[in-house]
């Protein structure tokens, strides 16, 4: 600063003292002036600071490697001379000096200099500033999920374009959230039942669609990571509403790839299956039945929905129809199962319960004829129906599947694709017995106890106790309090060395972790339970978070603030405002050190 100082003190001495009387002076008195100037000022930058100097400023002697010159200082030979490291030659007449004279480089006018300041001091940090606030912008502040319009498990033609992948329900999380500047959609393959990146010689093209209007296009994915990275993307969102964004791309030919998959934010789409030309698929229906429970004795339980499609320009014969049933309930334990196609009773079938047709329920002619047929370019809605008898036992679940595909027969032996194909999970309950779903007190599994239609969860009381809702022997529905040594959370107790797959419940991080500038949310309990980051009051940040595999919050005191979930960071205006006040700080210094100078 001191340096500093040295050169504006010669800029301004120069100015103020030269100016006037420039025109009343030849050149031998104005060297003369300059000369007596140079000295007054030799000698104030003793007085105030002390100097390595021993020769008068322009000596052919004045700056060397052991005592260099700040801008504006000579005479120099080298650039090592010169505390800036610019030595320029021949420049003195730009200094009142020789023209022979060697100066070391540098503004000297007062408003360049606190330029200088400004860049050194200042800019580094204001374009931190911009940066942080530029990423602070373009950081999304939306829900994203998957919307109920993604295609399910489908089968393409590999070589389509514009294959849909999925759909995701873009939810803004305040009213200040209308602009989606970027997205990552990654693709994964499958091959030999192992999942993997895909890569750019399997899809191409990618592009994102708000309805009809494509919004982003990509020509290609990462080759490393399969992903497609959207940072311009720029997309309207109003605010207070959901839009849809739909992924697609193009899938090229010949990949030796069996299926594809994309996922966007952790949101992961349905599986697309290669279907060779002249082939048929088989996917869910859209209203397949969800999991629940069903009653002992219950008849045509709905349980199964699925379609098969015929893209061939000819009508296919269905010869026979093939059901595996899979889980903990035994083939004895159900009765008929009855088809449907199309809404139509088909017939009736039951499951094998030995041989080779153990758990197999099957519907075919014995004569050998169709049993129903799909016309060309049309699809068929298969419904499955099943009877549960009374003596079934109660707790036991159950599901069908489509394993291969001889359990779908046709007569001209078309190929089927689209599996595995699974219905949900469903369990055996009953409406007289009390069942208990984690089989008496098991205060480390999340649970459930059922009896006369109604259902008890366990479920915490307070901090360290637990409600474990058990069935009694006599078949009466009961709780007992349990103490949790460790705290109680989501209906279980907490475990010393935390939480694994066997309590039944999950703790999953939106923003992973402690984040108090990042709006986030926990999905726990079971996984059907969301707390969301909150501002409690207009400093204090309710912080959700994992805590050893639990669910956790904490109270945090934002220093600047809390506003929609999020700690408020120092704005960039607020960076720039103390920045000027530094700035100007800076420069009220110099004119006092300036003035200092004259006294």
């Amino acid at each position: 600063m001191k340096k500093a100082i040295l050169v504006l003190v010669i800029a301004i001495v120069t100015v103020s003292f030269l100016a006037p009387t420039v025109k009343a002076l030849n050149t031998d008195s104005i060297k003369a002036q300059i000369t007596q100037l140079q000295k007054q000022i030799v000698g104030l930058q003793e007085q105030l600071t002390g100097t390595c100097h021993n020769r008068p400023l322009w000596d052919w002697h004045y700056c060397t490697s052991l005592c260099p010159c700040d801008a504006g200082e000579g005479d120099c030979d080298l650039d090592s001379h010169c505390n800036n490291g610019k030595c320029a030659l021949d420049s003195g007449e730009k200094y009142g000096q020789s023209k022979w004279v060697d100066v070391c480089e540098g503004e000297v006018i007062l408003e360049e200099v606190v330029e200088e300041v400004e860049a050194e001091e200042v800019a580094e940090e204001v374009v931190e500033t911009e940066t942080a606030l530029a990423e602070q912008e373009v950081e999304p502040s939306f829900t994203l999920s998957l919307a109920d319009t993604t295609p399910l498990t489908q089968a393409v033609s590999f070589g389509s374009k514009e294959a849909a992948f999925l759909d995701v329900l873009v939810s803004p999380d305040n009213d200040n959230s209308d602009v989606l500047y970027s997205l990552k959609a990654c693709f994964f393959s499958i091959k030999e039942g192992v999942s993997s990146s895909a890569g750019r010689l399997e899809i191409y093209n990618i592009r994102l669609y708000d309805g009809e209007d494509r919004v982003g296009f990509k020509d290609r994915i990462g080759s490393d990571d399969g992903c497609a990275v959207f940072s311009d993307l720029n997309w309207d969102v109003a605010s207070s509403t959901s839009k849809v964004l739909t992924v697609k791309g193009d899938i090229l030919k010949n990949t030796g790839t069996e299926a594809l998959f994309a996922e966007v934010d952790g949101i992961v789409g349905n599986v697309i299956t290669n279907t060779p030309p002249g082939s048929l698929s088989v996917s869910l229906s859209s209203d397949t039945p969800d999991p629940s429970s069903v009653k002992l004795g219950t008849m045509e339980a709905p349980v199964f929905k699925f379609i098969i499609d015929n893209p061939l320009d000819e009508i296919v014969f269905v010869e026979r129809l093939s059901l595996a049933l899979e889980g903990s309930l035994e083939p004895d334990d159900l009765g008929a199962v009855t088809w449907k196609v199309d809404g139509e009773v088909l017939g009736e079938s039951y499951f094998g319960s030995a041989g080779a047709n153990y758990g197999l329920a099957s519907i075919f002619n014995l004569s050998g004829s169709p049993i129903f047929y799909i016309s060309a370019n049309s699809a068929a809605e298969i419904e499955a129906l099943v009877d549960v008898k009374e003596g079934a036992t109660v707790g036991n679940n159950f599901q069908f599947s489509l394993l291969e595909e001889f359990y779908i027969d046709t007569i001209s032996n078309h190929n089927i694709v689209g599996f595995p194909l699974k219905s949900n999970n469903f369990t055996i309950i009953t409406d007289a017995d009390c069942y208990d779903s984690d089989g008496g007190i098991n205060e480390y599994t999340l649970g459930k106890a059922l009896k006369d239609g109604y259902v008890n969860y366990d479920a915490c009381v307070f901090k360290y106790n637990l409600k474990e809702w058990i069935c009694t022997k006599a078949g009466d529905k009961l709780y007992k309090l349990i103490d949790c040594p460790e705290g109680c959370i989501d209906g279980v107790c907490k475990k010393v060395e935390g939480n694994d797959e066997s309590s039944g419940i999950v703790c999953i991080d939106s923003d992973g972790g402690k984040d108090f500038h990042k709006y986030g949310s926990v999905e726990h309990g079971a996984g059907d339970v969301i707390d969301n980051d909150a501002c409690e009051s207009e400093t204090i940040l309710k912080e959700t978070f994992c805590d050893n595999g639990y669910y956790s919050y904490e109270s945090y005191d934002c220093p600047e603030g809390c506003s929609d979930g999020a700690c408020l960071k120092q704005t960039a205006f607020d960076e720039v405002e103390d920045n000027l006040a530094s700035i100007a700080e800076k420069i009220k210094n110099i004119l006092e050190k300036f003035k200092s100078l004259f006294k």
